[in-house]
Formats: structure tokens, sequence, C-alpha cells
């Protein structure tokens, strides 16, 4: 008898900028000849995930990325001043169609899965069919700076908040090897210098990225092979400075996936 091919499962992890690492990972299972039969993603990690399998081909994703410019950003965040947060969030699903083209989950060739959170209930939520682009926006809906997302009597904030490296959620959708991919391995320790300054801000932030960083590892349990890009925190603000241009955080994410492929190619 044949022996049954085992299928390979990517949860792409929340974590702002931090998540360009995720370009980095998928062309190195592509340069393997890893095969990816499911993705899943929060936040940042969906809209990797998902705008890699509309276009169906990673540099050309790493290309669209890349180039966007300030222009760009202004035009997908202009409609501002909602009631909820900041930005609405209309204007990132129509820049997204614009630029890539319509595409409805269920269409894609492989199968994706989008993670929010609800408000009402506290628990995560998987969006596995509908507009692409709109699962995105919704799964990326960082509370305060983007208005939640009304929806099935839900109240849908960022995938991060509960499920921030949904593992669970990629081998519930059939993957034999799930591999998640965290981007808060670098959130620990920290700078002594960055403490003494006793900063409000700061302390806030470090206690945000605590709870984070905590919630990561619970969720990274359950994968078979983890992938942990070490990208310094207090680079996010470098990051936001350069926006989508920092080529630096894709390789990170590559030469990390390179230490996991003789590992994966073993269990395969």
């Amino acid at each position: 008898m044949k022996k049954k091919k085992k299928t390979v499962g990517l949860a792409l992890g929340s974590g702002g900028w931090l998540g360009l690492a995720h370009i980095g990972v998928i062309k190195a299972f592509l340069k393997h000849n890893i095969p990816i039969d499911y993705i899943s993603g929060a936040s940042f990690g969906s809209l990797v995930g998902g705008l890699y399998l509309a276009l169906g081909d990673i540099n050309k994703l790493e290309d669209f990325i890349t180039s966007i410019g300030y222009t760009d950003l202004i035009k997908s965040i202009s409609d501002v001043f909602s009631a909820g947060g900041i930005i609405k969030g209309e204007k990132i699903v129509q820049f997204l169609e614009e630029k890539i083209g319509p595409a409805k989950i269920e269409d894609l060739k492989t199968p994706f899965c989008a993670v929010a959170s609800d408000l009402k209930t506290g628990r995560y939520v998987e969006i596995s069919k509908g507009d692409l682009y709109r699962a995105i926006r919704t799964s990326g809906s960082l509370p305060v700076i983007f208005e939640p997302v009304k929806m099935n009597n839900m109240v849908l904030i960022d995938g991060g908040a509960t499920n921030p490296v949904p593992v669970n959620v990629v081998k519930k959708m059939g993957a034999d090897i799930a591999v998640g991919v965290s981007l808060y391995n670098g959130a620990f320790p920290i700078d002594d210098d960055l403490l003494d300054s006793n900063s409000s801000r700061v302390i806030l932030q470090k206690t945000y990225d605590l709870h984070t960083y905590w919630l990561n590892l619970y969720c990274m349990k359950e994968a078979d092979v983890s992938i942990k890009p070490n990208i310094k925190l207090e680079s996010k603000k470098n990051m936001f400075e350069k926006f989508f241009r920092n080529r630096e955080i894709i390789d990170i994410g590559e030469k990390e996936a390179e230490k996991m492929i003789p590992e994966i190619k073993k269990m395969l």
C-alpha cells in the first residue's frame, strides 16, 4: 500500500510589521519544496498568508509590500475618525482589491483561515469563507486604531488578542504537520537602560508585550515545528518609520525557517 502523503500547515502569527518575517518563512519553504497545504493567520499573519495565496507568487508579494509608499499608506487609511477607532478600515479593503483584484477565500487554491477575536464572547473566531480582504482587515483590527467589525452578532477585533499563533486552527483544517511561526521571541529580555528610563509609555508597552509573549508560547505548544525569528521589539519603531520597506526582517524569517527545514523533511 502506498504511504499517505503528509500535509503541512503554516500558522502565521501576529506582530505588526514583524510579520514581514513570514514572507521569508514562505520563501524558505518554497526553496526547499516543502508543501504548504493549509495556512491560518492572525493579524499581520493573515495579511501575508492571504495575499500570498491571492497573488500565487511569494516574490510578487514581497515586491508588492516592499514597494508600498507613504502615498499608498495615506490612501489606504484615509477613512479616519470612526466611533470605535481612529480608522474605519474600509479603505484598506478597497486598496487591496484595486491593487490585487477581487478574491474570495473559498476560491483560493490552498485552504486559508483568518483569525479574529470576538469582544462579546472573549473567544477567537475563524473566518474561512467570504471576501479575503475583509477577512484580513477584520483579523488585523488593532483595538483603538481600527474600528471593530460587526458581523453575525459579533464585535470582532485583532486575532492576536486571543489566538496570536493559530496552530490549533491549522490542525483543525487538516494539517498533519503544523508549523507555528511566532514573532515575539525577541520580546525578552530587554535592555536595562530601557527600563531605567522609568517611562510610563515603555512600561505600558512592555506589559502588553509580556502578555503577548506568554500567549504566543501557549499557542505554540500544539505546534509540531516551531519557528521563532529573533527580532528585537525595540526595532518596531524603526520599522514603522521605514513602513514596509524593511527587507532585513524578511531575511531574518527566511534564515530562521532554514534551520527547521531538515526537521520538517524528516517528518515528511
